[in-house]
């Protein structure tokens, strides 16, 4: 499908108020994008949808009313919702998870294999709390199962490694904001890197390690010292500063092959740029 065309199959899923502008109109590689933005407040309608117009994601803002619904009336719509965009869903997906909050209840439908969930196929579906889809975000399913194997590894087994591990003695500041700590502080740690690991559900091995980011080994590190340098008289124009100059961009015009002046005038030139790159 053109954008036009998904752009006009995005705006069937909602109305947007006039004072929302579109701000991301983009279609890239095999999904496309687009954004209503209210400019005076932080809320917006977001679409997205694969290139046969199919809906991946949608949000958006809740519409305040004094209608309340049970959970078991908002698990229907969101069934009935999941449903309307692909009619086999619910062959494949199983709901999981449902999480009640002040103004929503949150359902996670996933595809199992043995009881097992596969990581990378399910569905969130947010209804508001007088039936409204708010969310919507579709990780896709497979017929295509994988097969289980007959046996696991005993988790007393991968319990004893924790044991058998080093643990090395570290001191680091944990923030009370982001620890449960009494007070913000340097604290006494033992750490290993079997935290990290993940383990072989089969033979139980912990053989998908993570791997070493940069700077995880800081005594091989070698750390160069800052180069001395002469002070820059500072620039008095913010087009200086990033370095915008007379001849720096070039902007095509309709009365001129070609024209290499900017200014404050001709931004107006400018093809105004709505993809997701330009709003982030």
């Amino acid at each position: 499908m053109l954008k036009e065309q998904l752009k006009i199959t995005a705006l069937k899923f909602f109305t947007v108020p006039a004072r929302y502008e579109l701000c991301i109109d983009d279609f890239e590689g095999e999904k496309a994008m687009f954004m209503w933005k209210d400019i005076n407040s932080d809320e917006d309608y977001y679409v997205e949808l694969d290139k046969n117009g199919k809906l991946l994601y949608l949000s958006q803002p809740s519409i305040t009313t004094n209608v309340r619904i049970s959970v078991e009336e908002q698990l229907l719509i969101a069934e009935q919702f999941l449903t309307s965009q692909y009619a086999e869903a619910l062959d494949y997906f199983t709901l999981s998870k449902v999480m009640e909050n002040e103004d929503y209840t949150r359902f996670k439908f996933e595809q199992l294999v043995g009881g097992y969930p596969l990581a990378t196929y399910y569905c969130f579906i947010e209804i508001s709390h007088n039936g409204q889809v708010l969310n919507f975000n579709f990780r896709g399913y497979t017929k295509n199962l994988p097969s289980l194997p007959e046996t696991l590894a005993p988790k007393e087994s991968i319990l004893a490694k924790l044991y058998e591990a080093d643990w090395i003695a570290s001191m680091s500041y944990l923030s009370s904001e982001s620890y449960s700590v009494p007070a913000s502080g340097l604290y006494v740690l033992y750490e290993s890197p079997v935290v990290y690991s993940t383990f072989d559900a089969v033979i139980g091995t912990n053989s998908f390690e993570r791997e070493q980011e940069d700077g995880d080994d800081m005594e091989s590190e070698i750390f160069v010292p800052m180069p001395t340098v002469v002070p820059h008289i500072p620039e008095k124009t913010i087009e200086a500063i990033i370095g915008v100059t007379p001849i720096s961009i070039g902007i095509p015009s309709e009365k001129c092959e070609f024209t290499t002046l900017i200014n404050e005038q001709r931004m107006q030139d400018f093809i105004q740029d709505l993809s997701q790159y330009s709003f982030f």
